[in-house]
């Protein structure tokens, strides 16, 4: 079975772009400013962002930062957002002492519904469907403990 970072590269693609996810351009030559802000977003997709805050941030007006975000990533700054949160979940997954309700709210959403809506437009299953086949099958242990099984 492939590790949770393994599979959350190859299943996060750059949505529409033929560029990596962006949890793979940093190489990419981009604008420093988009980057630091794509660095923030990593750290604290978990948290509710806005094009607005990212703007002021970087002394921008909102349709600058939005169009400069776009012309850097290939991504509208939601496109993006939703990319990293879904990336992170996935790793979030792989831990099956993570609720798929705490799994939700670590990625930013506010609601367990909106999250699986998100992640099933983007992965054709619902997360515990994506933990269950991928990650394999929680059984109960006899010391109390989980193991997986295939």
């Amino acid at each position: 079975m492939r590790s949770a970072s393994q599979h959350a590269k190859s299943t996060s693609p750059g949505l529409l772009t033929e560029k990596p996810p962006l949890n793979e351009r940093d190489s990419w030559d981009m604008d420093p400013r988009i980057q630091c802000i794509i660095g923030a977003m990593r750290s604290s997709c978990g948290e509710r962002l806005s094009v607005n805050g990212m703007a002021l941030q970087l002394g921008l007006s909102r349709s600058r930062f939005a169009h400069l975000f776009r012309e850097q990533t290939g991504l509208s700054f939601r496109e993006a957002l939703i990319e990293l949160r879904l990336s992170k979940a996935i790793t979030l997954l792989a831990d099956w002492r993570c609720r798929i309700k705490e799994v939700a709210s670590l990625c930013g959403y506010s609601s367990t519904a909106s999250f699986t809506k998100a992640f099933r437009r983007q992965f054709g299953k619902s997360p515990s469907d994506y933990r269950h086949s991928t990650f394999g099958r929680q059984t109960a242990h006899p010391d109390n403990k989980s193991r997986l099984t295939t």
